[in-house]
């Protein structure tokens, strides 16, 4: 092998390694308004949640899944939406969500091992109870402050009222120790009782 030749090699095999290395990891990001309710509920399977303070006006939630298939396959559950993370109010609370991640899936007869570590970031002034965010009021220092009941119950309201926007960070991670080509349309999974190859995956 001359010394263009080596030097061509060198530079496909760092190139291709990076490629790998920056691929391996996919983070999503996407913002979403509690519509001012007073309670915000992680409503997230397969999870597992610890709370941070930061200097930010914002709430972040930090999440990273780890599951167990090659990395293309990954990427195709990515693609489909399975990560993906959504809200809504339901009365005085509002619920993060991922609705796809409810859906069964089974490869090779065993079921997707998936596991999700949350951190969430918040001002100092919120407390974390039972997946429920909310702001930490002395209710009644405030009822004792105010004139009449009325308007204490409206300065409560008021003050528990969340407005911060909450941003979701999303980092995917493939733990499979498969690191060769994989053929999409011939691996297949199991998604609530329909085998679908890894090219079809959907959650519609």
């Amino acid at each position: 092998m001359n010394w263009i030749s080596f030097v061509f090699c060198l530079v496909f095999t760092s190139t291709t390694l990076f490629a790998q290395i920056h691929e391996s990891n996919k983070t999503l990001v996407k913002t979403l308004n509690p519509k001012e309710c007073p309670n915000i509920k992680i409503d997230i399977r397969n999870q597992n949640l610890s709370t941070s303070i930061w200097d930010e006006g914002t709430i972040r939630l930090q999440l990273e899944v780890q599951a167990n298939v090659p990395l293309a396959v990954l990427q195709q559950l990515v693609k489909a939406g399975r990560y993906s993370l959504d809200g809504g109010k339901d009365g005085e609370t509002f619920i993060v969500i991922a609705p796809n991640l409810e859906k069964a899936i089974r490869i090779g007869g065993k079921d997707l091992e998936e596991v999700i570590q949350i951190n969430v970031q918040t001002p100092g002034y919120f407390v974390m109870n039972d997946n429920i965010l909310s702001k930490d009021i002395d209710a009644s220092t405030i009822a004792a402050r105010s004139n009449n009941a009325e308007e204490a119950a409206a300065m409560i309201r008021k003050m528990k009222a969340i407005k911060q926007n909450v941003v979701l960070e999303t980092t995917i991670r493939s733990t499979s120790a498969y690191k060769g080509n994989v053929d999409l349309s011939v691996y297949t999974l199991v998604i609530d009782g329909k085998e679908l190859s890894a090219d079809q995956i959907s959650f519609d």
